[in-house]
């Protein structure tokens, strides 16, 4: 079938640039344990598996990984991780109807918004504080878990003409949910969240820094900088002190790096902090904490 016969037409660079976009939000591997790295291993086939077969009509999303996470008040929390390859589907549509769906949104709403962030919500917030004496907060308890499938559909469904990505949407809705020791549990309403591991997190796991002999400090500095500038101007923004105890982990794992990288510093820790430190005040233009004077404990 040709692409001027397809039922929908959906083009391919559309499908390239929603896999750019999910290549770029990182996450982990879905139920056929498909890691981004693996499926880039045949990017063409499957960026076009997923193009035939989204604009043929016969998409169907595969089973959602369950990842229980455990709630601080007790409980937990289901989050659905989907396969890359439906992550990439499902931008697909993000960016077909997000356009339509913002000019439709208040302008104090901030999450799930391109553009927008929690800092921006705390930003009005901390302004606001300044003309009200009080903050009035809630929360809709098991939103996500218990959506009427019905009614989110009717809502979409008069403010999104698009028909191709509202029969996708129906098929995500009733994806069933795919647990650790492999049942199914099938969905009549609510949606799962997402699953997102911290891209500082996942990258520090998959490099193991501490047991990289190999490299030197200018370059673990190299890999981490652009995470730890991130992590500084997002959480820190409003409280520097708030990201202390996070650096003073990172300072000490640098010196479990450098007790195994040099041989005269192997079992003497406090040698290996000391080390460190007058290398944070000689080198400071090393790290972007050390740089901005945040830096810390290394014993």
């Amino acid at each position: 079938m040709s692409a001027t016969t397809k039922p929908f037409a959906i083009d391919k660079w559309q499908v390239y640039e929603a896999y750019q976009a999910v290549k770029a939000n990182a996450g982990a591997a879905g139920v056929d344990q498909q890691s981004i790295e693996a499926f880039e291993q045949d990017l063409k086939g499957n960026l076009y598996k997923i193009w035939n077969r989204m604009s043929s009509g016969s998409y169907f999303p595969p089973p959602v990984k369950a990842v229980a996470i455990p709630k601080k008040n007790g409980g937990v929390r289901i989050l659905g991780v989907p396969t890359v390859a439906d992550r990439v589907a499902q931008m697909v549509v993000k960016r077909v109807i997000e356009p339509e769906l913002e000019a439709r949104f208040l302008p104090d709403s901030y999450g799930y918004r391109p553009g927008r962030s929690a800092l921006e919500a705390v930003a009005v917030t901390r302004q606001r504080c300044w003309q009200y004496p009080w903050v009035l907060e809630f929360d809709i308890k098991g939103l996500f878990d218990n959506i009427d499938h019905v009614l989110l559909l009717r809502a979409l469904k008069k403010h999104v003409k698009c028909e191709w990505a509202m029969l996708y949407i129906k098929r995500w809705l009733t994806a069933p949910l795919q647990h650790a020791d492999g049942t199914l549990e099938e969905r009549t309403k609510g949606t799962p969240q997402g699953g997102v591991v911290t891209a500082m997190r996942q990258k520090t796991r998959k490099l193991n820094y501490r047991n990289r002999t190999d490299l030197s400090l200018a370059d673990i500095a190299r890999l981490h900088n652009p995470l730890l500038r991130g992590w500084l101007e997002y959480y820190g923004k409003f409280c520097r002190s708030a990201m202390y105890p996070v650096l003073r982990h990172f300072n000490k794992t640098l010196v479990a790096w450098a007790m195994k990288k040099y041989r005269r510093l192997k079992g003497h820790k406090i040698r290996a902090a000391r080390f460190l430190e007058g290398l944070a005040e000689k080198q400071s233009y090393l790290f972007v904490h050390w740089q901005r004077g945040m830096v810390g404990a290394f014993a």
